[in-house]
Protein backbone atom coordinates (compact mmCIF):
# COMPACT_ATOMS: atom_id res chain seq x y z
CA UNK A 1 0.00 0.00 0.00
CA UNK A 2 3.01 2.65 0.94
CA UNK A 3 4.25 1.54 -2.75
CA UNK A 4 1.10 2.64 -4.20
CA UNK A 5 0.21 6.08 -2.35
CA UNK A 6 3.58 7.08 -4.62
CA UNK A 7 1.28 7.45 -7.10
CA UNK A 8 -1.76 9.53 -8.33
CA UNK A 9 -4.48 7.66 -9.85
CA UNK A 10 -8.05 7.19 -10.13
CA UNK A 11 -10.07 4.34 -9.08
CA UNK A 12 -12.68 2.66 -11.82
CA UNK A 13 -14.70 0.19 -11.18
CA UNK A 14 -14.96 -2.90 -13.53
CA UNK A 15 -17.55 -5.44 -13.58
CA UNK A 16 -16.28 -8.79 -12.58
CA UNK A 17 -17.30 -10.47 -15.96
CA UNK A 18 -15.17 -8.00 -17.96
CA UNK A 19 -12.37 -8.99 -15.53
CA UNK A 20 -10.82 -11.75 -17.20
CA UNK A 21 -7.36 -11.62 -16.47
CA UNK A 22 -8.13 -10.77 -12.67
CA UNK A 23 -5.17 -9.71 -11.04
CA UNK A 24 -4.04 -10.21 -6.71
CA UNK A 25 -6.28 -7.72 -5.53
CA UNK A 26 -9.64 -8.39 -6.96
CA UNK A 27 -9.01 -12.37 -6.87
CA UNK A 28 -7.22 -12.90 -2.99
CA UNK A 29 -7.42 -16.44 -2.50
CA UNK A 30 -8.29 -16.29 1.32
CA UNK A 31 -11.22 -14.42 0.41
CA UNK A 32 -12.68 -17.68 -1.50
CA UNK A 33 -15.27 -19.47 0.15
CA UNK A 34 -14.41 -22.98 0.29
CA UNK A 35 -16.53 -25.45 -1.97
CA UNK A 36 -19.68 -26.49 0.02
CA UNK A 37 -20.26 -30.37 0.56
CA UNK A 38 -23.18 -31.57 -1.09
CA UNK A 39 -25.24 -34.22 1.01
CA UNK A 40 -28.21 -36.24 -0.83
CA UNK A 41 -31.24 -37.55 0.57
CA UNK A 42 -30.92 -41.15 -0.21
CA UNK A 43 -33.90 -43.60 -0.39
CA UNK A 44 -32.34 -46.04 2.11
CA UNK A 45 -34.30 -46.93 5.40
CA UNK A 46 -32.60 -47.81 8.16
CA UNK A 47 -33.86 -49.14 11.50
CA UNK A 48 -32.65 -47.76 14.83
CA UNK A 49 -30.66 -51.34 15.35
CA UNK A 50 -28.99 -50.47 12.08
CA UNK A 51 -27.35 -47.48 12.57
CA UNK A 52 -26.62 -48.85 15.76
CA UNK A 53 -24.77 -51.38 14.12
CA UNK A 54 -23.39 -49.12 11.43
CA UNK A 55 -21.57 -46.28 14.25
CA UNK A 56 -20.32 -49.86 15.86
CA UNK A 57 -18.67 -50.46 13.13
CA UNK A 58 -17.55 -47.66 12.23
CA UNK A 59 -15.19 -47.58 15.27
CA UNK A 60 -14.20 -50.88 14.94
CA UNK A 61 -13.08 -50.45 10.85
CA UNK A 62 -9.47 -50.02 11.13
CA UNK A 63 -10.06 -48.06 7.35
CA UNK A 64 -13.52 -45.96 7.95
CA UNK A 65 -12.29 -45.71 12.24
CA UNK A 66 -10.25 -42.86 11.68
CA UNK A 67 -12.41 -40.70 9.11
CA UNK A 68 -15.46 -41.32 11.51
CA UNK A 69 -13.56 -39.84 14.52
CA UNK A 70 -12.27 -37.07 12.31
CA UNK A 71 -15.92 -36.68 10.77
CA UNK A 72 -17.06 -36.48 14.24
CA UNK A 73 -14.58 -33.87 15.38
CA UNK A 74 -15.60 -31.47 12.85
CA UNK A 75 -13.02 -32.13 10.20
CA UNK A 76 -13.50 -32.87 6.39
CA UNK A 77 -12.07 -36.58 5.06
CA UNK A 78 -11.60 -36.27 1.22
CA UNK A 79 -14.61 -37.91 -0.48
CA UNK A 80 -16.39 -38.59 2.53
CA UNK A 81 -19.33 -36.06 4.43
CA UNK A 82 -21.32 -36.50 7.76
CA UNK A 83 -24.71 -36.79 7.99
CA UNK A 84 -27.37 -38.14 10.69
CA UNK A 85 -24.57 -40.05 12.43
CA UNK A 86 -22.97 -41.59 9.16
CA UNK A 87 -20.54 -41.52 6.67
CA UNK A 88 -21.64 -41.24 3.27
CA UNK A 89 -19.11 -41.74 0.27
CA UNK A 90 -19.11 -39.88 -3.33
CA UNK A 91 -17.25 -41.11 -6.03
CA UNK A 92 -17.81 -39.95 -9.73
CA UNK A 93 -20.76 -37.57 -8.45
CA UNK A 94 -22.83 -40.28 -6.67
CA UNK A 95 -23.01 -40.00 -2.97
CA UNK A 96 -24.20 -43.42 -1.07
CA UNK A 97 -23.56 -45.05 2.51
CA UNK A 98 -20.09 -46.34 3.19
CA UNK A 99 -20.44 -49.53 5.11
CA UNK A 100 -17.51 -50.72 6.69
CA UNK A 101 -15.86 -53.59 4.99
CA UNK A 102 -16.15 -56.57 7.55
CA UNK A 103 -19.66 -55.39 8.86
CA UNK A 104 -22.57 -57.60 9.08
CA UNK A 105 -25.06 -55.50 7.64
CA UNK A 106 -22.88 -56.39 3.78
CA UNK A 107 -24.82 -59.71 3.89
CA UNK A 108 -28.07 -58.06 4.90
CA UNK A 109 -27.67 -55.71 1.98
CA UNK A 110 -26.84 -58.55 -0.59
CA UNK A 111 -29.46 -60.04 0.65
CA UNK A 112 -32.31 -57.32 -0.32
CA UNK A 113 -30.35 -56.74 -3.12
CA UNK A 114 -30.68 -59.67 -4.53
CA UNK A 115 -32.56 -62.25 -3.00
CA UNK A 116 -36.13 -60.17 -2.16
CA UNK A 117 -38.63 -60.20 -4.70
CA UNK A 118 -38.29 -56.73 -5.84
CA UNK A 119 -35.14 -57.83 -6.55
CA UNK A 120 -35.65 -60.72 -8.70
CA UNK A 121 -32.68 -62.93 -8.03
CA UNK A 122 -30.57 -61.41 -11.27
CA UNK A 123 -26.88 -62.01 -12.12
CA UNK A 124 -23.97 -60.05 -11.07
CA UNK A 125 -24.34 -57.05 -13.10
CA UNK A 126 -27.68 -55.82 -12.01
CA UNK A 127 -27.45 -56.88 -8.39
CA UNK A 128 -24.01 -54.76 -8.24
CA UNK A 129 -25.90 -51.65 -10.08
CA UNK A 130 -29.15 -52.12 -7.77
CA UNK A 131 -26.93 -51.84 -4.46
CA UNK A 132 -24.32 -49.17 -5.71
CA UNK A 133 -27.01 -46.57 -6.40
CA UNK A 134 -27.30 -46.79 -2.38
CA UNK A 135 -24.17 -48.09 -0.26
CA UNK A 136 -20.61 -48.02 -0.84
CA UNK A 137 -17.99 -50.46 0.79
CA UNK A 138 -14.53 -51.69 -0.66
CA UNK A 139 -14.54 -54.59 -3.11
CA UNK A 140 -18.07 -54.46 -3.31
CA UNK A 141 -18.00 -55.74 -6.78
CA UNK A 142 -16.11 -58.89 -5.71
CA UNK A 143 -18.33 -59.57 -2.77
CA UNK A 144 -21.33 -59.28 -5.27
CA UNK A 145 -20.14 -61.04 -7.74
CA UNK A 146 -19.03 -64.10 -5.18
CA UNK A 147 -22.44 -63.82 -3.50
CA UNK A 148 -24.40 -63.67 -6.59
CA UNK A 149 -22.00 -67.37 -8.13
CA UNK A 150 -22.77 -69.35 -4.66
CA UNK A 151 -26.60 -68.60 -4.59
CA UNK A 152 -28.14 -71.71 -4.48
CA UNK A 153 -31.89 -70.79 -5.24
CA UNK A 154 -30.07 -69.48 -8.83
CA UNK A 155 -27.84 -72.17 -9.37
CA UNK A 156 -31.13 -74.76 -8.98
CA UNK A 157 -33.40 -72.43 -10.67
CA UNK A 158 -31.77 -70.83 -13.45
CA UNK A 159 -31.42 -72.41 -17.13
CA UNK A 160 -28.49 -73.22 -18.82
CA UNK A 161 -26.78 -70.14 -20.83
CA UNK A 162 -25.30 -72.44 -23.43
CA UNK A 163 -24.83 -70.55 -26.53
CA UNK A 164 -28.03 -71.40 -28.66
CA UNK A 165 -27.92 -73.04 -32.14
CA UNK A 166 -28.48 -70.46 -34.46
CA UNK A 167 -28.86 -66.94 -34.34
CA UNK A 168 -32.49 -65.27 -33.54
CA UNK A 169 -33.31 -62.53 -36.17
CA UNK A 170 -34.85 -59.56 -34.03
CA UNK A 171 -37.35 -57.05 -35.51
CA UNK A 172 -35.81 -53.49 -35.93
CA UNK A 173 -35.81 -51.71 -32.56
CA UNK A 174 -38.55 -48.60 -32.58
CA UNK A 175 -37.74 -44.83 -32.55
CA UNK A 176 -40.47 -43.89 -29.39
CA UNK A 177 -41.29 -45.16 -26.52
CA UNK A 178 -44.23 -47.94 -26.54
CA UNK A 179 -44.57 -47.62 -30.54
CA UNK A 180 -44.00 -50.93 -30.99
CA UNK A 181 -45.27 -53.68 -28.27
CA UNK A 182 -44.30 -57.35 -28.06
CA UNK A 183 -46.70 -59.85 -26.78
CA UNK A 184 -47.01 -63.56 -25.66
CA UNK A 185 -48.51 -66.26 -23.31
CA UNK A 186 -46.83 -68.66 -20.33
CA UNK A 187 -48.99 -71.36 -19.86
CA UNK A 188 -50.39 -73.23 -18.45
CA UNK A 189 -48.82 -72.98 -15.26
CA UNK A 190 -50.12 -74.46 -12.11
CA UNK A 191 -53.75 -73.02 -11.29
CA UNK A 192 -53.65 -70.38 -8.70
CA UNK A 193 -56.19 -69.83 -5.91
CA UNK A 194 -58.05 -67.44 -8.10
CA UNK A 195 -58.14 -69.86 -10.69
CA UNK A 196 -55.27 -68.44 -13.09
CA UNK A 197 -52.93 -70.75 -15.05
CA UNK A 198 -51.01 -68.06 -17.50
CA UNK A 199 -49.22 -65.07 -17.99
CA UNK A 200 -49.63 -62.28 -20.88
CA UNK A 201 -46.64 -60.74 -20.82
CA UNK A 202 -46.52 -57.27 -22.61
CA UNK A 203 -42.68 -55.34 -23.61
CA UNK A 204 -42.16 -52.45 -24.95
CA UNK A 205 -40.06 -52.94 -27.82
CA UNK A 206 -37.50 -49.54 -27.23
CA UNK A 207 -37.26 -49.48 -23.46
CA UNK A 208 -37.77 -52.87 -22.74
CA UNK A 209 -40.32 -51.94 -19.85
CA UNK A 210 -42.71 -55.03 -19.19
CA UNK A 211 -46.14 -55.91 -17.46
CA UNK A 212 -47.13 -59.65 -16.34
CA UNK A 213 -50.56 -60.15 -15.82
CA UNK A 214 -52.10 -62.95 -14.97
CA UNK A 215 -54.88 -64.85 -17.29
CA UNK A 216 -56.09 -68.62 -18.39
CA UNK A 217 -55.25 -70.34 -21.04
CA UNK A 218 -58.87 -70.23 -21.90
CA UNK A 219 -58.65 -66.47 -22.50
CA UNK A 220 -60.26 -65.80 -25.82
CA UNK A 221 -59.71 -62.83 -28.11
CA UNK A 222 -61.86 -60.43 -26.22
CA UNK A 223 -60.37 -61.21 -22.71
CA UNK A 224 -57.00 -60.38 -24.44
CA UNK A 225 -58.46 -57.35 -25.72
CA UNK A 226 -59.20 -56.05 -22.28
CA UNK A 227 -55.76 -56.88 -20.45
CA UNK A 228 -54.61 -54.54 -23.15
CA UNK A 229 -56.44 -51.78 -22.70
CA UNK A 230 -56.44 -52.22 -19.01
CA UNK A 231 -52.81 -52.55 -18.80
CA UNK A 232 -50.80 -50.60 -22.02
CA UNK A 233 -53.42 -48.51 -23.34
CA UNK A 234 -54.58 -46.90 -20.34
CA UNK A 235 -50.49 -46.27 -19.59
CA UNK A 236 -48.55 -45.68 -22.55
CA UNK A 237 -51.64 -44.99 -25.35
CA UNK A 238 -52.04 -46.53 -28.81
CA UNK A 239 -48.94 -48.57 -30.33
CA UNK A 240 -48.22 -48.03 -34.25
CA UNK A 241 -47.31 -52.05 -34.39
CA UNK A 242 -47.50 -55.20 -32.05
CA UNK A 243 -45.23 -57.65 -32.30
CA UNK A 244 -47.30 -61.71 -31.57
CA UNK A 245 -46.81 -65.17 -32.51
CA UNK A 246 -49.82 -67.23 -34.75
CA UNK A 247 -51.82 -67.75 -31.48
CA UNK A 248 -55.24 -67.90 -32.79
CA UNK A 249 -55.61 -65.14 -29.72
CA UNK A 250 -54.29 -62.71 -32.46
CA UNK A 251 -54.99 -64.04 -35.55
CA UNK A 252 -58.47 -63.95 -35.09
CA UNK A 253 -60.72 -61.68 -37.10
CA UNK A 254 -61.86 -59.91 -34.08
CA UNK A 255 -58.12 -58.85 -33.45
CA UNK A 256 -57.45 -57.73 -37.40
CA UNK A 257 -60.45 -55.80 -36.97
CA UNK A 258 -59.67 -54.64 -34.03
CA UNK A 259 -55.95 -53.21 -35.16
CA UNK A 260 -57.34 -52.22 -38.49
CA UNK A 261 -60.39 -49.87 -36.69
CA UNK A 262 -56.75 -48.76 -34.16
CA UNK A 263 -54.57 -48.44 -37.22
CA UNK A 264 -52.23 -50.70 -35.97
CA UNK A 265 -50.33 -52.91 -38.09
CA UNK A 266 -50.18 -56.60 -36.44
CA UNK A 267 -46.80 -58.44 -37.47
CA UNK A 268 -46.64 -61.51 -37.05
CA UNK A 269 -43.61 -63.71 -36.59
CA UNK A 270 -42.74 -66.43 -38.86
CA UNK A 271 -44.91 -69.51 -38.96
CA UNK A 272 -43.05 -71.98 -36.59
CA UNK A 273 -39.98 -69.60 -35.88
CA UNK A 274 -41.24 -68.18 -32.34
CA UNK A 275 -37.91 -66.40 -32.22
CA UNK A 276 -39.02 -64.09 -34.48
CA UNK A 277 -39.86 -62.13 -31.20
CA UNK A 278 -36.81 -62.56 -29.32
CA UNK A 279 -37.28 -60.12 -27.12
CA UNK A 280 -40.67 -61.62 -25.58
CA UNK A 281 -38.61 -65.03 -26.02
CA UNK A 282 -36.28 -63.96 -23.71
CA UNK A 283 -38.52 -62.65 -21.23
CA UNK A 284 -40.84 -65.27 -20.72
CA UNK A 285 -37.38 -67.13 -20.17
CA UNK A 286 -36.51 -64.74 -17.07
CA UNK A 287 -39.72 -64.62 -16.00
CA UNK A 288 -40.07 -68.29 -15.85
CA UNK A 289 -36.62 -67.86 -13.55
CA UNK A 290 -38.25 -65.64 -11.54
CA UNK A 291 -40.79 -67.21 -10.48
CA UNK A 292 -39.42 -70.18 -9.73
CA UNK A 293 -37.16 -68.98 -7.24
CA UNK A 294 -39.75 -67.36 -5.26
CA UNK A 295 -42.66 -69.53 -5.58
CA UNK A 296 -44.28 -71.76 -2.27
CA UNK A 297 -43.74 -75.32 -2.02
CA UNK A 298 -47.73 -75.53 -3.54
CA UNK A 299 -47.02 -73.21 -6.55
CA UNK A 300 -50.20 -71.75 -6.13
CA UNK A 301 -49.18 -68.29 -5.61
CA UNK A 302 -47.14 -67.21 -8.42
CA UNK A 303 -49.77 -64.39 -9.63
CA UNK A 304 -49.71 -63.14 -6.07
CA UNK A 305 -45.64 -62.36 -6.99
CA UNK A 306 -46.01 -60.69 -10.44
CA UNK A 307 -46.27 -57.12 -8.73
CA UNK A 308 -42.66 -57.66 -7.36
CA UNK A 309 -41.37 -59.71 -10.05
CA UNK A 310 -42.20 -56.82 -12.47
CA UNK A 311 -41.16 -53.78 -10.25
CA UNK A 312 -38.00 -56.07 -10.00
CA UNK A 313 -37.15 -57.04 -13.92
CA UNK A 314 -38.40 -52.88 -14.84
CA UNK A 315 -36.18 -51.25 -11.93
CA UNK A 316 -32.79 -53.62 -13.04
CA UNK A 317 -30.02 -52.43 -15.63
CA UNK A 318 -30.87 -54.17 -18.81
CA UNK A 319 -27.56 -55.50 -20.50
CA UNK A 320 -29.30 -54.82 -23.85
CA UNK A 321 -29.88 -50.76 -23.13
CA UNK A 322 -27.36 -50.21 -20.36
CA UNK A 323 -30.29 -48.48 -18.11
CA UNK A 324 -33.37 -49.20 -16.50
CA UNK A 325 -36.88 -49.61 -18.30
CA UNK A 326 -38.14 -47.27 -15.94
CA UNK A 327 -35.20 -44.98 -16.49
CA UNK A 328 -36.12 -45.20 -19.97
CA UNK A 329 -39.49 -44.66 -19.79
CA UNK A 330 -39.75 -42.03 -16.80
CA UNK A 331 -35.50 -40.21 -16.84
CA UNK A 332 -35.26 -41.07 -13.32
CA UNK A 333 -34.92 -44.04 -11.13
Amino acid sequence: MELLQEYDFDFKYKRGVDNIVPDALSRRPDYREPDPVELYNLSVSLSPDVRDQLVQDYNDDPRLGPIYKDCLDGKVANGYSFQNNLLYFTRRGATTLAIPRHSPIRLTLLHDAHDSATAGHFGFQKTYDNLRRFVYWPHIAKDTQQYVATCEKCQRNKDSQDRPAGLLQPLPISSQRWEVVTMDFIGPLPPTARNFDAITVFVDKLTKQAHFVPSTTSATAVDVAHQFFDNIFKLHGTPTSIVSDRDTRFTSRFWQELHRLMDVKLALSTAYHPQTDGQTEVMNKTLKTMLRAFIDNKQSNWDQLLPSLEFAYNNAVNASTGYSPFFLNSGQQ
